[in-house]
């Protein structure tokens, strides 16, 4: 791993301040992550815990250059397809072309409003319709007329002479290029979902390669079964990295269990334990059920629940960088060409030296450039400690 011989695939990473949501802050972190050389990022879009994704995503386009950004994730139930094909095509249009739209089923944006998760049907059909808004098209009314309560359909009761005869987004510029639609899926159903409708997939499995290529061809088969060409998708994988600094890399594991906790629980969102896992991997999953503190989603204050040190390890890649850069080329080889990386939350001592190590030992190598090296990471964190 010590020549580089071109790119490994796009490193994106997440904006996580769930501690202190300030909008402020927020883009500033996205204005240093373009300076650290990050090729994109993700903001969640969960309404009680964040501000405004749309909001936030315009802000952020307008205080950056060439950092790329997307929903984590739009949900159905919150916003109505074309209200979020109008948002994600306008922050297109702002930006140069640098929006992408990740949509899925939904977690604690629906939690907060006393809902679980939609159903893939109603989530598949939400889907197809911002796609198809996205590209252009104009939906029959009766398609898209919204199923909530208290919705009046026609124009019986509006005075208008000439009502439109579909929808569409009239105001875009075709001329943009379209926003790509990723889709995040855990499940089987899920996953071949994904590959039915989406240009991307965010797949929320960990870095156990033979997970992470089941997920990939249920995808793929979906795509097949669709008539679609497999091989046009892209593939994201939510990856928690920690590069260590010589040591047993148990201080490490342990700042990346929030994100450990966070990707599990998709696997049993529905209170059952789906698609790819060991015996040993289900009991840690069904122990899950009942312990996830959703007030400290992505959080340091997040607890182990049923994780164990053996599911920990394999969920993640924890070591010193040339492991961590072994472990995510494993990856890229199966198809994934793009991560996003997790270390540590924001509201950890260490989250700052934790992102420096993988900027300077990680991003170059995934990015084609050679490591700037040099640094001594320990150091770093003296010199932080001494002058706080």
């Amino acid at each position: 791993m010590s020549s580089v011989s071109g790119p490994i695939a796009e490193c994106w990473t997440s904006i996580v301040r769930f501690h202190d949501p300030r909008p402020a802050g927020i883009v500033e972190v996205a204005r240093t992550y373009e300076r650290e050389g990050w090729d994109g990022a993700v903001f969640a879009d969960s309404q009680s815990i964040a501000p405004d994704v749309f909001v936030m995503l315009t802000a952020i386009a307008m205080s950056t250059d060439r950092l790329r950004f997307t929903t984590g994730v739009t949900v159905p139930l919150t916003r109505q397809p074309a209200v979020v094909a109008s948002a994600a095509a306008a922050i297109q249009e702002v930006s140069g072309g640098r929006m992408q739209l990740a949509l899925g089923r939904g977690d604690t944006a629906l939690a907060y409003l006393g809902l679980s998760p939609t159903r893939l049907a109603t989530f598949e059909k939400f889907a197809t319709q911002v796609k198809r808004y996205l590209a252009g098209e104009t939906l029959p009314l009766p398609e898209v007329a919204p199923v909530m309560e208290g919705a009046v359909h026609g124009f019986e009761d509006l005075a208008v002479g000439n009502g439109p005869d579909g929808s569409s987004l009239i105001w875009m510029d075709r001329a943009e290029p379209r926003v790509p639609v990723e889709i995040a899926a855990t499940g089987p159903k899920a996953l071949e979902m994904a590959g039915r409708v989406g240009d991307r997939v965010a797949l929320m499995v960990g870095a156990d390669p033979e997970r992470v290529a089941w997920a990939i061809e249920r995808v793929r088969a979906g795509a097949r079964d669709a008539g679609r060409d497999p091989d046009s998708l892209g593939f994201t994988a939510f990856t928690s990295v920690a590069v260590t600094d010589g040591g047993d890399g148990r201080r490490e594991r342990e700042l990346v269990v929030p994100f450990v906790a966070v990707g599990s629980r998709f696997r049993v969102m529905d209170r059952k334990v789906r698609g790819f896992a060991s015996d040993r991997d289900r009991k840690v999953l069904e122990g899950m059920l009942d312990t996830y503190d959703i007030s400290q989603h992505a959080q340091g204050g997040q607890g182990r629940g049923g994780l164990d040190e053996d599911y920990i390890s394999a969920y993640t890649i924890v070591g010193e960088p040339a492991y961590c850069l072994e472990r995510l080329q494993r990856l890229a080889d199966l198809g994934v060409d793009r991560f996003v990386l997790s270390h540590s939350t924001p509201d950890q001592p260490e989250h700052e030296e934790m992102r420096a190590r993988l900027v300077h030992e990680v991003l170059p190598t995934m990015q084609g450039r050679e490591p700037a090296g040099g640094v001594h990471f320990g150091e770093i964190a003296s010199a932080r400690s001494e002058s706080a």
